[in-house]
């Protein structure tokens, strides 16, 4: 059994957007969810040109799904992925909350061809009510 750790090309952002875009994917993104103090990206997403009217109009949370419209295949696939997983939780963690506490949930999603993002976040609360009573307690 090995304990070495498995090596990864780390890819800068340009070269990932490049890269994807040639493959015919428009916009790269995440979904991720958080609590308690901790938060993980669910899954990447890639899609293609149909979304455009989505992300220009800013509604990034519906229509890609967890998997987007588009297979990226590449033989560098997995390097890639961790690549893109540390850019997304650099830009993640500027996002308040959406890890801590009760949590939070969204998607981030950036267009290949101008490297703009948006972003939907989502943030769960609960809510307390307390109440004080007085009396006598009687055994009736």
């Amino acid at each position: 059994m090995s304990n070495k750790k498995e090596e990864f090309e780390k890819f800068d952002l340009a070269t990932i957007l490049a890269l994807v875009r040639d493959h015919g994917v428009h916009y790269i993104g995440c979904t991720y969810d958080g609590g308690g103090d901790e938060g993980y990206i669910q899954s990447i997403v890639y899609a293609s040109e149909k979304y455009e009217e989505s992300f220009s109009e800013g509604e990034i949370e519906e229509g890609t799904g967890d998997e987007g419209d588009i297979e990226f295949v590449h033989p560098k696939l997995k390097s890639i992925e961790n690549s893109l997983e540390e850019l997304f939780y650099v830009q993640l963690n500027k996002v308040e909350n959406w890890w801590d506490n009760e949590g939070g949930y969204g998607t981030l999603l950036i267009d290949t061809a101008t490297g703009e993002f948006k972003q939907h976040n989502a943030t769960y609360t609960r809510t307390e009510e307390n109440y004080n009573h007085v009396g006598k307690f009687t055994a009736e």
